[in-house]
């Protein structure tokens, strides 16, 4: 009898049940998640679970053809010829796999029942014939399927011929009349050919497998010839590797420049070679929505201008905060052309994200930078993306951000519904006044519009933990590492999570290896660094130790709130901030960081009715007055205080 690993969607988890009782009644041994051993990791038993398995059986359902989980696994199927796909729903399967007739199981009931043996009657007759051999099955009608015979290699070699002169063809006819959206990805001359033809393949596929996205309106090719004749966009993918490490150079040219107009490389495990495909759609995903939408202001750049533009945009998808390199690159692009508005929008708003994590000494020149190059990109490109996002981080009046920022956004969005930027930004601001819910919903709705940009995705994790959904921030962030081991926006996001939710320890061991990415000195580092020791051991002496040394940073400049305030909630101190919030400076300065009042570890601090009297002051209250969304925290059934009811004492 043979092994399998099935393959499903867990929203499918109790018809995928079925069907593996129905396979072990059969006498087959079936691996399925749910057999992972307590202690062991999640990605290794399966992987293990891959790669021992006679067969991989995956269930194709409305839920399964977009998890590219289920894909990964179906990927590993199809090329060592262990594919055997099946029908829970009537759909199509993803790009890649349509050219395998798959078994119909749609009549398999989750309730269980006498009829699920015959429903899967024919992929066990399948599995027990030994004539099929190894191999994915091939196409042939519902009645072969009960008793498949092997087909002569001359015919099979004939019919694969033909197809690869109609997918030629067709693939001709698509780029010619695409208005040019074609891709070709190739194999680059390499030590490595096999690899490289490998990698090029499976990036078409990946690549093919966002619909709704940028990526959907594009067409990719893998055939050599396309990248010489039609294709607008031509990737060169060039891969070697030893023992251990898998090297690949990834090039971008297109059929209006001369040259690369963008590269990079990326060194990744060779037994991991399903996140390093993920590296490598993202790349190649960045740099062609970086080539190709800013549309006719871009095409009139000169190529060497273009090229820095791309690099530029392509380095900004992959960080959340300011980058002096980027800026630099930026700021080239717009003195080399003055008139081109995309680069004055995305140089403006890449300063206004640094002001928070830049040296205090130079926030004022980053700030006082960010407004003149603002005032550029509204004048050029009013109607930007980046100029809109830019514009409604701007602080026009004496009231917070956030009190012009969510309308100018939701405007934005209205405009630019599918915008992964304006989504994210917004969902930054939700959290600002405490609508936790919709600041994640909006954050998945960034991370659908650009599922491999990996600032969206750190928004998303950010915002799942800050809304008190630790344990989903946690495995989005694990996945995240998986596929992005050396990146920095990720390693900072594991030392601010475990800072203050997950593990301390951890936390502690990043600190003593200066890998926090902290601008602030050892007084900025001492102070956390008491405040993790007394989380690993809350005694009162440790928590009075980390307490001192937050006031004593917070006498020396009142401005410096918001870990103050963070430490003082943790802690329960909530009479503390209630007297600190009474001084006029620090009350600005909460204004600019109301986001941390609602956190998880605040609760405390939102549960004393005192704090109505704190948000009035801070204008949250007139806030949610006037657009009548009130915070997430006022709906909790334990709240000691009605919301309304406190906040009407206030004016």
């Amino acid at each position: 009898m043979a092994s399998i690993f099935l393959s499903y969607a867990h929203q499918d988890q109790d018809r995928a049940t079925r069907i593996a009782q129905a396979l072990e009644q059969a006498g087959h041994q079936v691996w399925w998640d749910r057999n992972i051993r307590a202690g062991r990791r999640f990605s290794v038993e399966i992987e293990e679970a891959l790669t021992s398995a006679d067969w991989i059986v995956v269930l194709w359902s409305q839920t399964s053809v977009v998890s590219p989980w289920v894909q990964d696994e179906a990927a590993v199927g199809r090329d060592s010829g262990r594919l055997i796909p099946a029908l829970l729903d009537n759909v199509v399967p993803p790009l890649g796999f349509r050219q395998y007739q798959a078994i119909p199981l749609s009549t398999v009931s989750a309730r269980g029942g006498r009829g699920v043996n015959d429903a899967v009657r024919p992929l066990l007759a399948l599995l027990a014939d030994p004539s099929h051999g190894p191999g994915p099955v091939p196409p042939q009608s519902a009645a072969t399927l009960r008793h498949p015979q092997p087909l002569p290699w001359r015919l099979i070699a004939t019919a694969a011929a033909a197809l690869l002169v109609l997918v030629g063809a067709f693939a001709w006819w698509q780029m010619e009349s695409g208005k040019g959206n074609a891709v070709a990805i190739t194999a680059a001359a390499s030590s490595d050919p096999a690899l490289s033809q490998n990698l090029a393949r499976q990036a078409v596929i990946d690549l093919g497998r966002f619909p709704g996205t940028l990526l959907d309106k594009l067409s990719f090719t893998a055939d050599p010839d396309a990248a010489s004749k039609a294709a607008a966009f031509r990737v060169a993918i060039a891969a070697q590797r030893d023992a251990k490490l898998a090297h690949v150079d990834i090039s971008l040219q297109t059929s209006r420049r001369s040259g690369i107009v963008w590269a990079t490389t990326i060194d990744g495990r060779v037994d991991r070679l399903v996140d390093l495909r993920q590296q490598i759609a993202a790349e190649i995903s960045a740099a062609l929505a970086c080539a190709t939408h800013y549309g006719e202001p871009a095409d009139r750049l000169d190529d060497d201008v273009f090229r820095q533009f791309v690099t530029g945009c392509v380095g900004m998808s992959k960080v959340g905060e300011g980058n002096p390199q980027l800026v630099a690159t930026f700021k080239a692009v717009t003195q080399k052309a003055p008139e081109f508005g995309p680069g004055w929008a995305n140089l403006a708003l890449l300063e206004r994200l640094g002001i928070p994590v830049a040296a205090e000494a130079e926030q004022p020149n980053i700030a006082r930078d960010f407004r003149a190059n603002l005032v550029r990109a509204k004048r050029l490109a009013p109607n930007l993306e980046e100029t809109i996002a830019a514009d409604a981080l701007i602080r026009k009046s004496p009231a917070p951000v956030w009190v012009q920022s969510i309308p100018l956004l939701d405007r934005g969005i209205r405009q630019y519904p599918d915008s992964a930027l304006l989504l994210a930004i917004r969902s930054e601001q939700l959290l600002s006044v405490g609508r936790m819910g919709e600041a994640v919903e909006s954050a998945r709705r960034a991370l659908g519009a650009e599922p491999l940009t990996i600032s969206i995705r750190s928004a998303y994790i950010g915002s799942l933990a800050y809304a008190g959904q630790w344990r989903a921030a946690a495995d989005e962030l694990s996945k995240a590492e998986a596929v992005w081991p050396d990146s920095e926006t990720f390693r900072l996001i594991r030392y601010r999570l475990d800072l203050r939710y997950g593990d301390p320890k951890n936390a502690l061991r990043m600190l003593d290896a200066n890998q926090t990415g902290s601008p602030d000195g050892p007084a900025f580092d001492r102070s956390w660094r008491s405040f993790l020791e007394a989380r690993i051991s809350p005694s009162p002496a440790n928590i009075e130790r980390a307490l001192e040394l937050f006031r004593e940073r917070y006498r020396h400049n009142p401005v410096d709130i918001p870990g103050y305030a963070q430490a003082l909630g943790t802690f329960g101190r909530t009479d503390e901030l209630f007297a600190a919030a009474r001084n006029p400076v620090t009350l600005d300065s909460m204004k600019v960081s109301t986001e941390t009042l609602f956190r998880v570890q605040m609760k405390p601090i939102l549960r004393d009715p005192r704090f109505m009297e704190l948000a009035s002051r801070l204008g949250l209250l007139s806030f949610w007055r006037s657009s009548n969304a009130w915070p997430d925290f006022c709906r909790d059934p334990d709240l000691p205080y009605d919301c309304r009811r406190e906040a009407s004492k206030y004016r």
